[in-house]
């Protein structure tokens, strides 16, 4: 009898370490063909970037405690792109690269009043991954989910992080009862100033879909990103300008 047990306890050990070796090569699989299929471009790094420092052509909707928040429209769709700027204190800048990109996922709920539940989809390397994150609406409008790969890259002083939704069930499955909303442009710069204060910039286009109208989407964004901003600044401080 106890030979027997050994031989399934060894047998067990074995297919187990056998389960494991095949996540991991499935893994490994699905972060290739997501690096090939999924990748952020050279060009969507250069047009964030450009709109990110560009200060022209955008309308200011809303401007307090030193959140900046403005809008430029799209002929190809009714869904406005959102600027949101703000200056934090200089000691900000590492709780800030951990808040936007280190621990992102696990720290929604730091500044994300809508934020419900979210995981890492897959992984490529440290630069790039996907997340799947479920958001929640007021009644009678369903809860939204997305899909999205971000890429960080590296920039003089500081950090600039690409987001872009995608569309591939096999990694972020449909779930029943959630519209897929759909980011078209997305992205977040944090750097030092001169001064030694950080410097954070959002870029944000998306088309939340189903029945919604657009105008009630945009107006909705600006509660939204102002809102999350305050958060951040009542984790690491007023912003200096909101001061002056």
């Amino acid at each position: 009898t106890q030979s027997t047990w050994g031989k399934l306890t060894v047998r067990s050990k074995m297919h187990s370490a056998f389960l494991l070796l095949v996540a991991v090569v499935s893994t490994v699989t699905l972060a290739s063909d997501l690096k090939a299929e999924h990748h952020c471009t050279a060009e969507q790094v250069a047009q964030d970037d450009q709109e990110a420092i560009d200060e022209s052509n955008w309308d200011l909707r809303k401007s307090e405690n030193g959140i900046h928040i403005y809008t430029r429209g799209n002929i190809a769709t009714e869904a406005l792109l959102f600027k949101t700027v703000s200056i934090f204190p200089p000691s900000a800048y590492d709780g800030l690269y951990d808040l936007l990109w280190t621990h992102n996922l696990e720290r929604q709920l730091d500044y994300s009043k809508t934020f419900i539940t979210g995981r890492t989809a897959a992984k490529y390397d440290n630069d790039t991954d996907v997340h799947y994150i479920q958001n929640g609406a007021i009644w009678p409008v369903s809860n939204r989910d997305f899909c999205y790969v971000r890429c960080r890259n590296d920039i003089a002083r500081g950090v600039h992080v690409v987001v872009r939704s995608i569309e591939d069930e096999s990694i972020c499955p449909h779930v029943s009862g959630i519209v897929r909303g759909f980011m078209s442009d997305c992205a977040y710069r944090l750097e030092r100033q001169e001064d030694g204060t950080a410097k954070v910039t959002y870029l944000l286009q998306v088309d939340i879909k189903g029945y919604l109208p657009f105008y009630v989407s945009n107006m909705a964004n600006v509660k939204v990103m102002f809102n999350e901003f305050t958060e951040m600044h009542k984790l690491y401080g007023p912003s200096p300008h909101a001061l002056l």
